[in-house]
């Protein structure tokens, strides 16, 4: 009755993959100058692979929600009364390009899932543009736990 998974990432993708870039530089480097090369080589392994994580632990009530930086955790645990329910909520999601001479917005739905503790304590667990994919990150949790996913984007 307790899971450990990843949410999100904590940078974004174009972040993460010129951290990739960077960790594959400091291979290129490690004959020449090796200092240079291993601090490339962490910073970029740092970058990529830093992310968000849920731990819950229903047995004895608490829950982590931290980053994990290179195997460490940066929150401590926190006590819960109960765990109610998943839920799955839509939204909309714009980004704003801009040239000197125009102007465009796009906009895409999204549907974030999120678990809800009590009425004033909820954690956002993922966002995704298809229902269905979030609906099969959550469903494992939810299992684990023994709650319902509760979907309010069809009511």
């Amino acid at each position: 009755m307790s899971f450990d998974v990843r949410t999100v990432y904590f940078f974004p993708d174009g972040f993460r993959l010129a951290g990739g870039i960077v960790a594959l530089a400091g291979l290129v480097f490690i004959t020449f100058v090796p200092v240079i090369a291993v601090v490339l080589i962490i910073g970029g392994i740092a970058i990529v692979t830093t992310h968000y994580r849920l731990s819950v632990d229903a047995k004895r009530k608490f829950y982590w929600d931290y980053v994990w930086f290179l195997g460490l955790k940066t929150s401590k645990p926190l006590p819960f009364e109960n765990i109610e329910y998943f839920f799955i909520k839509n939204g909309k999601e714009t980004q704003n390009m801009q040239l000197r001479v125009a102007q465009t917005t796009i906009s895409n739905d999204v549907y974030d899932g999120f678990l809800k503790f009590s009425e004033a304590n909820k954690i956002h667990i993922a966002t995704e543009k298809n229902r269905e994919t979030l609906l099969a990150r959550l469903q494992p949790m939810a299992k684990s736990l023994g709650i319902p996913i509760n979907d309010y984007t069809t009511s």
